[in-house]
């Protein structure tokens, strides 16, 4: 009886077996199951021959045939402290999906996070990858209030973290002067830089008696240099009347002279005459 050569192939043209058949059977292949490698895209599942088998009547070539299914890859999303937020299973050539909640990064005394995007940029997905989250950060502003105690008012600050808050005008209070701001029982540091939100408390002091009568004694002492003044201005006028009256009793002294003067000139007739008569007698 004669026989005739099966040639059982894969895809590719590789030769997987090769039998020698009697005329008129069923040609029987019993090699491994035929195989292909799979490559980026797809994977290969061997499916069966090019042709069906029939009995043996003449040579005959059989070439092994796939189905191909795409591959898909995993895709893993994490935090940039290395978290996983979220793993997915994508096809091949497919633009990767992240549907998870949106990733956050917990703040820092400097800086708060807002998320961006991913690392490195999204492309198809062509084999296994991971994608990180990445931020922006912000530095933070910290808020400065000022607490007066009883003072006038005194407007808070907004300063950015390392910066310095602004030293305010000193508030006012009714009888109590100002001490200076406090941080607790510390009295605060202008030139420190701010790292979190203060409230600045001020402290005051009362106004002592002593100090109400150093008032009231500067207050008395201009009114004495006023009342000084106003008797200098009197003195003045006195003094005019004084040296006016001297004036006039020097009038009078010199007039009292002259007469004087005259009475012994009168009295001096007289003795002449007196003189005369008593040489006359």
């Amino acid at each position: 009886m004669n026989k005739y050569t099966i040639t059982w192939k894969n895809d590719d043209g590789t030769v997987l077996e090769t039998d020698e058949a009697e005329y008129g059977s069923m040609p029987v292949y019993d090699g491994e199951t035929p195989s292909k490698k799979s490559d980026a895209q797809y994977n290969y599942v061997f499916v069966g021959w090019n042709k069906e088998l029939t009995n043996v009547g003449e040579n005959a070539e059989y070439t092994a045939v796939y189905t191909k299914t795409v591959n898909k890859y995993t895709v893993t999303w994490k935090n940039d402290d290395g978290t996983v937020l979220e793993t997915d299973e994508t096809e091949y050539g497919c633009q990767p999906v992240y549907d998870g909640e949106t990733p956050s990064k917990q703040p820092t005394d400097q800086y708060t996070y807002i998320f961006r995007g991913w690392y490195p940029e999204l492309t198809d997905v062509v084999s296994n990858v991971t994608y990180i989250a990445s931020y922006d950060r912000i530095i933070r502003n910290y808020t400065v209030k000022f607490d007066s105690n009883g003072g006038s008012k005194v407007a808070s600050q907004t300063v950015l973290y390392g910066n310095n808050a602004e030293e305010p005008t000193s508030p006012k209070k009714d009888g109590e002067t100002f001490s200076g701001w406090y941080n607790g029982d510390n009295k605060y540091d202008f030139a420190a830089p701010v790292v979190g939100d203060v409230v600045l408390t001020e402290r005051w002091v009362k106004n002592s008696d002593s100090d109400k009568s150093d008032i009231n004694s500067d207050i008395n002492t201009d009114s004495d240099k006023k009342t000084d003044s106003d008797d200098a201005g009197d003195n003045g006028n006195g003094s005019d009347n004084t040296d006016k009256g001297d004036t006039d009793s020097k009038g009078d002294n010199e007039n009292g002279s002259d007469n004087t003067d005259k009475g012994d000139t009168d009295s001096k007739g007289d003795n002449e005459n007196g003189s005369d008569n008593t040489d006359k007698g």
